[in-house]
């Protein structure tokens, strides 16, 4: 290997390699990675999850600094059912801190439920979903100091079968046998009046 007085590096008969317009390639490589590493820009991921009645747990963890941020999650039920949802957040100090801008289910607003500082919580009270598509949309910032991915969050899901017609008329029917064996237990018992 020769070098030659131009700053380039002859390797071999047919290979010469021009170090300073290498060494700008680098400098300009480095900076851009930097720079995608050190602030996230605003992105969009969808995430399908399988529900089924009862509680069912949903959540994003890794998050970077970053604004503008938004999640869906993506669901389909096979028949009409009642929901809630909550979705919080627990911040790590002044590391990393999840603030949520927006979440809505199927088109319905959460709530904020307030927090103490490192707690954040949204809640949307039992609603009434009918089969089909559905989905969670979670806009948020991510901020702190770490430039690592610390931040995450978590959400509740609680799904219950809608009781039918006929669900409800058994029911009803089942307390008024057991009031009526109630009143007539009572009706038979009777203590001796002192006059």
């Amino acid at each position: 290997m020769t070098v030659w007085p131009d700053a380039c590096w002859h390797i071999g008969a047919y290979v010469t390699v021009r170090v300073c317009r290498m060494k700008k390639f680098l400098v300009a490589a480095s900076i851009m990675a930097s720079a995608l590493i050190g602030s996230q820009a605003a992105s969009a991921a969808v995430f399908p999850i399988n529900v089924s009645q009862g509680s069912n747990y949903f959540g994003n963890t890794g998050l970077s600094n970053g604004t503008g941020f938004t999640d869906t999650f993506t669901f389909t039920l096979s028949e009409d059912m009642l929901a809630n949802l909550t979705v919080f957040s627990i911040s790590l100090g002044r590391l990393q801190n999840v603030d949520f801008t927006s979440i809505l289910f199927d088109g319905r607003v959460l709530q904020p439920g307030g927090g103490n500082g490192n707690i954040e919580s949204w809640y949307l009270d039992p609603i009434f979903l009918t089969a089909g598509e559905k989905a969670i949309e979670i806009t948020y910032n991510v901020s702190g100091a770490s430039s690592g991915s610390l931040a995450s969050y978590s959400g509740i899901l609680n799904i219950a079968a809608v009781p039918e017609p006929a669900t409800w008329a058994m029911m009803l029917v089942g307390f008024g046998v057991v009031g009526a064996s109630m009143r007539r237990r009572n009706s038979g018992t009777r203590l001796p009046q002192a006059a």
